[in-house]
């Protein structure tokens, strides 16, 4: 099934390719002018701009895979590729009245892939992308414009999902360039759909929006509103369609009092209603006053209203906050802050007062610099709950792979969790696009490879919570960091410290709170564009600790006039204590680019990747050697690809020879 889909993919229409030829032909039967303001005349229709790229390659690409069970996969492939670019920029009778901007690729080939991409790579392949972009009465109060796009590109997900994306979008805008209120109107339709060809799942999202926004500056203020509404229809393989209708609207004003704009006023105001399977209705007001007092003083205040209601749960939250600074010099600022929050939900009520005092500290040194800094937090919480259960909504979430996301509260009912993207139109699966693991009272999420939420991504989690029926603490922390450099930064010493400790405990469960000390401590040796170092953090909580040891080293520079030459190497060493298990990693890169003359270079790429511990067994080798030259007016780019993966005891061989022509026009 897998290959059959790949070979529809792939499969080249030769229907489309005459027409294209008969489409170049005719674009090619026009008047040069070089003296008027365009290259290229079809009557009315007058070119500015016209170039592109022809693009063929050749290669060949076998793979070995080897699977636990001592299953034995060999794959190889005999590929002859083409590729078109094409940029055209005109215009119709005259700039002024219409101007048609073209962009587009296409790429027919002779390929029988069993695999799409390169495994181990971020390889994208284009199949086909036209942009079409169209403004009208340019230079006139009122603006339109429309755009049309489409593309198809075929690329791999963490190296371990092969995809094929189609995505459909075009739409219309209006601008009324009037000085008493200026505004812009859109109608936008985006269709994309997803087919992740090893997994055999597909997912789609369809939006329609329209939206209107208007900015005005008046005086000392400016003033913008923002609206949309927005009709959003998602669907995943084995779930059901999702439908939404979406609302939303912003406010926001700036007033300044003086020329230099230090004494300010900032307003925003916001309002979203969301309509379908789940039901949110939420109004957010952000109040903030700025004023510059003598003797370096500042004095910030702020006021945050939220009122939200996300089926029939309601919140209903007040933070007030105050910021009292000073500058003295350019070395020491220093600071003090308090905040209050009270939120009122459904079934319990919040209180929180945060306050502390802080600086930041920075001086010349002999042959250095110094930096210090320091913040001492306060945190007074209690909390009053009518029932043993509390549902937590949209909690807000950044997944890394580099770090454990653990959720805010403990003693979570795993089967009541709902992990979604930023739009909150995705929901995400288990063991599919993630991974619980308790950790105590506590649950870490673990994002999969290959799944659909990306590293680095913003994630919105639901879960319904077992708690005591109220609490009560005080939450005190000390953190410390610096950085010393001497010796014109030749050395590099730097520290991190942070302990936390409770105080007038009220709660049934203590492993609900999470203590944390932290021991930090680095250096660093710098000698022109060469960096080596080594860390070692202890890391002591009742939720995850570990202590881990870290060395590295790197480097990038032009060697000669010729060479230029980049390496990255990492030694890691972790002891999660709690379970005393171990994670050991060696990260190792090293790039070399040599200009043989000014027509020809060299290119040698290779990364080596070591992971071994709980939950991971990984070897990696990753070899890319490329030759270029310029013959005539073509570029010969020919090279060897090798890359050999152990996985948790399944092997992955692979081997590419590979020639590509390119030629611009």
């Amino acid at each position: 099934m897998m290959r059959k889909n790949l070979q529809q993919i792939v499969t080249v229409n030769r229907t489309n390719i005459l027409a294209f030829i008969l489409f170049l032909f005719i674009f090619n039967v026009g008047i040069l002018k070089a003296e008027d303001d365009y290259i290229l005349k079809l009557g009315f229709w007058k070119f500015t701009q016209f170039n592109g790229t022809i693009i063929g390659e050749d290669f060949y690409r076998n793979q070995t895979i080897i699977l636990n069970n001592d299953f034995r996969l060999e794959e190889e492939t005999n590929t002859i590729l083409g590729k078109l670019r094409l940029n055209l920029k005109s215009y119709i009778w005259h700039p002024n009245l219409m101007q048609l901007d073209v962009e587009g690729e296409y790429s027919p080939d002779s390929r029988s892939e069993k695999y799409i991409v390169i495994p181990d790579r971020s390889e994208s392949n284009t199949s086909k992308r036209i942009n079409l972009y169209a403004s009208f009465l340019n230079n006139t109060p009122v603006a339109l414009n429309t755009h049309y796009s489409y593309s198809q590109t075929l690329t791999n997900r963490d190296y371990t999902n092969d995809i094929v994306n189609n995505s459909i979008s075009y739409g219309v805008n209006l601008g009324l360039r009037s000085f008493l209120l200026p505004i812009n109107l859109g109608y936008n339709v985006n269709n994309w759909s997803q087919t992740e060809i090893t997994a055999q799942r597909v997912y789609s999202d369809q939006r329609k929006i329209l939206s209107m926004s208007l900015s005005k500056e008046i005086g000392y203020s400016n003033n913008s509103v923002n609206a949309n509404y927005e009709l959003a229809k998602t669907h995943y393989s084995g779930s059901d369609t999702l439908n939404s209708k979406i609302f939303n609207a912003n406010l926001s004003n700036s007033v300044y009092f003086d020329r230099d704009r230090n004494n300010t006023y900032n307003s925003f105001i916001m309002y979203n209603d969301i309509n379908g399977y789940q039901r949110l209705k939420q109004f957010n007001a952000n109040e903030q006053l700025k004023i510059q007092l003598p003797e370096r003083f500042s004095l910030k205040a702020n006021y945050q209203y939220s009122n939200q209601t996300i089926d029939t749960t309601k919140m209903i939250m007040h933070s007030p906050s105050l910021m009292l600074e000073n500058q003295l010099y350019l070395s020491l600022r220093s600071y003090g802050f308090y905040q209050m929050n009270l939120m009122d939900k459904s079934t319990q009520k919040e209180t929180q007062q945060i306050f502390g005092v802080g600086f930041n500290y920075k001086k010349l040194i002999p042959t250095g610099i110094l930096w210090m800094n320091y913040e001492f937090r306060g945190l007074n919480e209690s909390m009053e709950n009518q029932q043993v259960a509390f549902r937590a909504q949209n909690e807000e979430y950044t997944i890394d792979d580099s770090k454990p996301l653990i959720i805010n509260n403990p003693f979570i009912r795993p089967n009541t969790l709902l992990i979604r993207d930023a739009n909150l139109s995705t929901n995400f699966l288990e063991n599919i696009d993630y991974l619980l693991i308790p950790r105590g009272s506590y649950t870490e999420v673990k994002r999969i490879p290959g799944g659909r939420i990306v590293n680095g991504s913003k994630i919105y989690i639901d879960y319904y919570a077992d708690y005591q029926s109220s609490y009560k603490y005080l939450s005190l922390t000390h953190a410390m960091d610096g950085r010393v450099s001497i010796f014109n930064n030749f050395v590099e010493l730097y520290y991190r410290l942070l302990f936390s400790d409770y105080k007038n405990v009220e709660v049934q469960e203590l492993k609900a709170l999470r203590n944390i000390n932290q021991k930090f401590a680095g250096v660093q040796f710098n000698y022109h564009s060469l960096s080596f170092g080594a860390e070692y953090d202890y890391y002591q909580t009742n939720v995850l600790p570990y202590e881990s040891f870290n060395i590295f080293s790197r480097f990038t520079d032009n060697v000669t006039d010729r060479l230029m030459l980049s390496f990255n190497a990492r030694y890691q060493y972790t002891d999660y204590v709690h379970d005393n298990s171990l994670q050991r990693t060696s990260d190792f890169m090293i790039m070399a680019n040599y200009t043989l003359n000014s027509w020809s270079s060299a290119l040698v790429n290779y990364h080596y990747l070591y992971q071994q511990g709980s939950g991971i067994d990984l070897i990696s080798n990753n070899l890319r050697i490329e030759m270029s030259a310029r013959v005539m007016q073509i570029v010969v780019t020919s090279g060897y690809e090798y890359y050999a993966r152990n996985f948790m005891g399944e092997q992955r061989n692979f081997n590419s020879v590979f020639i590509r022509l390119e030629r611009s026009f």
